[in-house]
C-alpha cells in the first residue's frame, strides 16, 4: 500500500506548471540546434528536456482512481434489514430479558466484531418494535444523561419505552478523562437515571458494551447482574453444526465460491481460535465475492498465496477503498484523525478535521463524503463525523504507522490529544483569513513568468547592460538558447518561492516586520530575475541572493519564542543547509562572472558555446534540486505538514499534555 500512497503524493499542481515551463519551444530548438550543428545550444535545450521529463514522471505516477466493485452476498458495514442478516440463537432469550427484566438492567456483553450493534440494532428490533417503542442510543455520549432523562419524560404509559444504549464502554471512556469529582458526579446522575427506570414498568434501559468493560460497572451495584446472568454474544464456533450463524455464515461462502469444501476451510482459516468473528467474514467475503466476480478462478493456494490468507484479504478490501478515492493519502490522514478521535470516544466535526489535517475544506469534505458512501465512516449528528465500528479505529490506527509520514502522524494525533490547543504562531485554517487573500506569489511569478518568455524571444534586441553579451540566438533571431537555460532554473526557483509564500507564511500569524520579511522574498525575486535577464552572467549570483533572504526567513522563524520544540528543529534542519547550499551557489555566481569577465567575447561564438556548456551543468543542478525540494516542502501534502508541525501546542500545551 506505500506504493500507491506515495504515488498519490504526487503534486499535479506543480507538476503541470513546470511542465509547461519545459515544453514550449523545447521540440523546435532541438530540431534548430541540431540542424544548425549548435552543439553548445544543445545543451541548453536538454536543460529543459530534462525538468520536462522529470515532470512527466510525477504525472504518470500521479493516483487515479479505481472504482470499488459493489457486492451484494457481504457487504461489511452496511446496514442490514432482519431478511438479510445471518440468523442468532440467542434473539429470543435477549427479547425475554428485555420485555421482563426483573431487579436487574438488561445487560449485553461481547468481545468486538461479534455483532451485538446488529443483533440490537436489526433483529431484537425486528422482534420487539410491535409491542413497544424501541430507541437505540449510539450517538453523542457527552450528552446520555440528558436524552435519557427526555426519554423518560416523554414515555406514554400506553406504550412502553426501552431504550438501548449501545456502546456504553464509549461513555464509560469518555467520563475517564475527567477529574475524580465530576467523574463521580456523572456516574451519580447516570445511576439515578437507571433507578428512576428500574421503578418504572414503561420504561427500560438496556446496556450494550464490550466484554472487557463489564467490571467498570461496579458503581452501579445491585442493578447489574453477576456475569453468569448477563447476556453474552459470542462469536459462533465452528463446531457448532447446529448454530443458525455459523450455518448462515457458511452457505453464503458456498453461494460465492460454489464450492463446499473450499468454503469450510476457509472458514476454518477465519477461526483459528476455534470461533468465527462475523465481521472479519463479512470483509474476507466481501473480497472473495470481488475476485469470483472479476473472473479469477479461486482455490485455496490463491487464498493462500495471492491474497496472503485472511490478513491479506482484509488488507485488500480496506486497499481497495483507498484506491477509489481521489486521494488515498488524505483519506488515510482522515480515517487516521477519526481513529484518535474514536481513542478519545468523542465525534469529530469537520472544522476540527480540517484544523488537524490542514487540507482545503472542500477537498476535506469531498472525501468524507467518499468514505461515508464507502460506510467506514459515519455522520452520527448533524455536523460530526465517527467511525463505523471500533475494529476501524484499530486498524486504521496501526495502518497508518507505517503509510504516513511520522510527523503527519504525530501532527494529527498531538492536536486531539490537545483538545484544540495550538501554537500561536499559526492562524487555524479553518478559520484563517489567508485564503481569501490575493495570491501575491503567483501573481509576482506570473508577472516574471511574462517577462522571461519575452526575454526568451531573442527579436535580435540586446538586453545585457553589464558583463559580456553571451546570447545565442536560433531560428534566425527568433529563440535566444543562452537564455533558455537560465529560464529554466530561475522559473522553477520562483515557482517554488512563490508557492511557498501563498501555501505556508501567509497563514503563521506574524509581526509586520515578520509580515514585511515574507513579502520581501517574494518581491526580491523581480530582483533577482532582472539580474538574470539584465546582466546574464550574473544569473547564479540572483538565484543564490533570492535564495539567501528564504533561508534567512526559515531560520528567523525557527527562533520564535511560542514555537514548539520539533518545529524548531524541523525549520532548523532545512534552514541551515539551504543557507550553506546557497552560500555555495552564490560563490559559484561570483567565480562565474569572474572567469566571463576574464574569458568570454561578447558576440564570439566559440566563447559563448564554452559559457553555455559550463552553465549547462550549473542550471541543471538548480533546476534538479527546486524539482526534488518541491514536492518536499511546497505540494499541498508537504505544505499542510510544515503547518501542522507549526501549529503543534509550544511548551505551555506540553507541558498540559505532560500533567
Amino acid at each position: 500500500m506505500r506504493e500507491r500512497l506515495t504515488a498519490s503524493a504526487a503534486m499535479p499542481d506543480v507538476a503541470w506548471a513546470a511542465l509547461l515551463i519545459g515544453l514550449p519551444g523545447l521540440l523546435t530548438l532541438l530540431v534548430v540546434s541540431i540542424v544548425e550543428k549548435e552543439w553548445a545550444a544543445l545543451a541548453s535545450v536538454l536543460v529543459g528536456l530534462f525538468a520536462a521529463l522529470r515532470v512527466l514522471w510525477h504525472l504518470i505516477r500521479r493516483h487515479r482512481p479505481t472504482p470499488v466493485p459493489k457486492t451484494t452476498v457481504f457487504r461489511p458495514f452496511a446496514p442490514l434489514r432482519p431478511d438479510e442478516t445471518w440468523p442468532r440463537a440467542d434473539v429470543d432469550d435477549l427479547v425475554k430479558d428485555i420485555l421482563n427484566p426483573g431487579d436487574k438492567v438488561p445487560l449485553v456483553v461481547g468481545a468486538s466484531g461479534v455483532g451485538k450493534s446488529t443483533l440490537l440494532n436489526v433483529m431484537v428490533r425486528a422482534k420487539i418494535e410491535s409491542k413497544v417503542s424501541y430507541t437505540v442510543l449510539s450517538a453523542r455520549y457527552s450528552t446520555l444523561v440528558e436524552q435519557l432523562r427526555m426519554s423518560m419524560e416523554s414515555c406514554s404509559p400506553l406504550r412502553p419505552q426501552v431504550v438501548v444504549v449501545d456502546q456504553f464502554e464509549q461513555w464509560l471512556e469518555l467520563i475517564h478523562s475527567k477529574a475524580l469529582k465530576k467523574r463521580k458526579e456523572d456516574q451519580k446522575a447516570f445511576l439515578e437515571i437507571v433507578e428512576q427506570a428500574r421503578g418504572r414498568p414503561d420504561f427500560t434501559i438496556v446496556i450494550s458494551l464490550r466484554r472487557e468493560w463489564y467490571f467498570e460497572l461496579a458503581f452501579l451495584g445491585d442493578l447489574i447482574p453477576a456475569p453468569q446472568d448477563v447476556c453474552e454474544i459470542e462469536a459462533p464456533a465452528l463446531d457448532a453444526k447446529d448454530d443458525p450463524m455459523l450455518a448462515g455464515i457458511r452457505r453464503s461462502f458456498v453461494d460465492i465460491l460454489d464450492d463446499e469444501n473450499l468454503a469450510d476451510e476457509i472458514l476454518a482459516l477465519l477461526g483459528p481460535t476455534g470461533r468465527l468473528s462475523p465481521l472479519q467474514a463479512q470483509i474476507v467475503g466481501a473480497v472473495l465475492e470481488r475476485k469470483v466476480e472479476a473472473g479469477i478462478d479461486l482455490d485455496l493456494d490463491y487464498f493462500k498465496e495471492e491474497l496472503d490468507g485472511v490478513s491479506g484479504a482484509r488488507d485488500a478490501y480496506f486497499k481497495e477503498v483507498l484506491a477509489g478515492s481521489t486521494r488515498p493519502e488524505r483519506c488515510l490522514k482522515i480515517l487516521f484523525a477519526l481513529s484518535v478521535k474514536n481513542g478519545f470516544r468523542t465525534r469529530a466535526k469537520l472544522s476540527t478535521l480540517v484544523d488537524s489535517l490542514y487540507e482545503n475544506t472542500d477537498e476535506v469534505k469531498a472525501e468524507l463524503d467518499y468514505l461515508v458512501d464507502q460506510r467506514l465512516v459515519v455522520r452520527p449528528s448533524s455536523g460530526t463525523y465517527a467511525l463505523a465500528h471500533d475494529f476501524l479505529g484499530e486498524f486504521f490506527n496501526a495502518l497508518s504507522g507505517s503509510e504516513l509520514e511520522p510527523a503527519v502522524r504525530d501532527n494529527i494525533q498531538i492536536y486531539a490529544a490537545a483538545y484544540g490547543k495550538r501554537s500561536p504562531v499559526v492562524n487555524a485554517p479553518n478559520r484563517s483569513q489567508g485564503h481569501r487573500r490575493r495570491p501575491l506569489g503567483m501573481i509576482v511569478v506570473a508577472f516574471l513568468f511574462l517577462l522571461m518568455t519575452v526575454r526568451f524571444f531573442y527579436f535580435g534586441l540586446h538586453w545585457t547592460i553589464a558583463g559580456p553579451e553571451v546570447a545565442r540566438p536560433m531560428a534566425g533571431q527568433l529563440f535566444d538558447a543562452s537564455f533558455l537555460l537560465i529560464f529554466v532554473p530561475y522559473a522553477a526557483w520562483i515557482s517554488y518561492c512563490g508557492l511557498f509564500y501563498d501555501r505556508l507564511l501567509v497563514h503563521l500569524r506574524e509581526t509586520r516586520f515578520q509580515r514585511f520579511l515574507s513579502i520581501f522574498i517574494v518581491f526580491n525575486l523581480i530582483v533577482s530575475v532582472l539580474v538574470g535577464a539584465l546582466i546574464p552572467v550574473a544569473w547564479l549570483l540572483g538565484v543564490a541572493t533570492g535564495g539567501i533572504f528564504f533561508a534567512l526567513k526559515m531560520l528567523w522563524l525557527s527562533r520564535h519564542p511560542e514555537l514548539n520544540r520539533s518545529a524548531r528543529n524541523r525549520l532548523r534542519h532545512y534552514g541551515i543547509p539551504t543557507l550553506g547550499n546557497l552560500v555555495i551557489v552564490g560563490l559559484l555566481g561570483v567565480a562565474d562572472i569572474v572567469f566571463s569577465v576574464l574569458f568570454v567575447s561578447s558576440g564570439n561564438k566559440s566563447d559563448v558555446s564554452w559559457w553555455i556548456g559550463a552553465n549547462a551543468v550549473a542550471s541543471l543542478m538548480v533546476t534538479y534540486s527546486c524539482l526534488v525540494l518541491a514536492p518536499r516542502h511546497v505540494s499541498r501534502e508537504s505544505v499542510a505538514q510544515w503547518l501542522g508541525l507549526i501549529g503543534r501546542p509550544g511548551s505551555k500545551a506540553n507541558e498540559y499534555l505532560e500533567d
